[in-house]
């Protein structure tokens, strides 16, 4: 049983790996490296001698740049460990890490923003802009994607800075949110067991009639939202009376959403582990298959090209646990069986 759950755990990285956008790669800094780059590795070194053209993003336990080195590009650092820079960089410098050295052949042409506990910063180490170690603009963190994107204002003036179209930060976004929904789908699978096996049951068993209802509720919700706004200024601003009510109907649809979106990846999950001939428990199929559909949905929407298939995907299947949710009512119905001894009661 613990073999083939590693195996599952093994294959489903693997498989996520490859969804990945081609930029996201696992390999040390090869000579000649194409430019716009993002390095995911244990232990990233950029050897003496090398030189890479192209903004430059590094996520790795260790990171370090040997002397004689030369990034000719914005390079931002993500490290769980020391950091230590040597060389030549023309471009902006964000760092974050527990420790960062900057070493006395380091040339930054270039600002420079660090975020660490411990910096050690030889006196002969030059550095041609303004410097920041504070942890205070994080926003600039990932500025290595984009020349030029590193000019954030600081994170307390706004929510994520300018990081959401960052492409490193999405990823992370991505993976987080997933980890999430996963967590909480494990959680609802646990608490309410039978209400979620049978939303998940009536999106399966009649996804054609859930798609529907789920679509057109959704535009119906989104049609009247417009209208209310649109009625606010008719009404002189009367109708901003029903402002919490609006709210409160749209979180409650997001929490419809939410769950229905759970309902439609548990049998992903079951068919996922079935195949490795693993029979597991409600809650470890949902939690594995809301993993799954949530990170395909994420990473699929990042590639460039095919993007609005995740969009697509999103809108489906969303739409589908979106309908189960409302003909179940939350779980509290059987669906069919409703339909069935209503057509009963009417005959007789």
């Amino acid at each position: 049983m613990i073999k083939n759950l590693v195996r599952a755990g093994v294959l489903l990285l693997l498989w996520l790996l490859a969804l990945a956008p081609a930029r996201f790669v696992l390999a040390q800094e090869p000579s000649g490296s194409q430019p716009d780059r993002i390095s995911v590795n244990d232990q990233y070194v950029l050897r003496s001698g090398t030189t890479h053209t192209g903004n430059l993003t590094v996520v790795a336990r260790e990171a370090t740049l040997e002397e004689g080195s030369t990034v000719n590009g914005d390079l931002s650092i993500v490290s769980a460990g020391p950091v230590t820079l040597n060389g030549q960089i023309n471009g902006d410098v964000s760092i974050l890490a527990p420790s960062a050295q900057l070493g006395k052949t380091l040339h930054i042409n270039g600002s420079l923003s660090i975020c660490a506990r411990e910096v050690k910063q030889a006196a002969e180490a030059v550095i041609n802009g303004s410097q920041s170690t504070g942890c205070n603009r994080l926003g600039e963190l990932f500025s290595g994607v984009r020349r030029g994107a590193g000019n954030f204002p600081p994170l307390d003036n706004t929510p994520f800075g300018a990081t959401a179209s960052n492409p490193l930060f999405r990823f992370f976004q991505v993976i987080f949110t997933s980890l999430g929904m996963a967590a909480l789908a494990a959680l609802a699978a646990a608490v309410f067991p039978r209400q979620v096996n049978r939303m998940s049951g009536t999106a399966m068993s009649q996804a054609l009639t859930t798609t529907l209802v789920g679509f057109l509720s959704i535009g119906v919700a989104v049609a009247l939202s417009a209208i209310y706004v649109v009625s606010i200024p008719l009404t002189l601003g009367l109708t901003c009376l029903g402002l919490p009510i609006v709210g409160l109907l749209w979180l409650v649809i997001g929490i419809a959403f939410v769950a229905g979106w759970i309902a439609v990846s548990i049998p992903f999950g079951t068919t996922l582990l079935h195949r490795m001939k693993v029979y597991p428990t409600p809650m470890v199929a949902a939690a594995l298959g809301t993993l799954v559909l949530t990170l395909a949905q994420g990473l699929i929407q990042m590639i460039p090209c095919i993007g609005w298939l995740g969009w697509l995907m999103l809108i489906v299947l969303g739409s589908a646990g979106f309908g189960a949710v409302l003909l179940t009512r939350f779980g509290t119905r059987p669906y069919p069986e409703m339909v069935m001894a209503r057509a009963r009661s009417e005959i007789l």
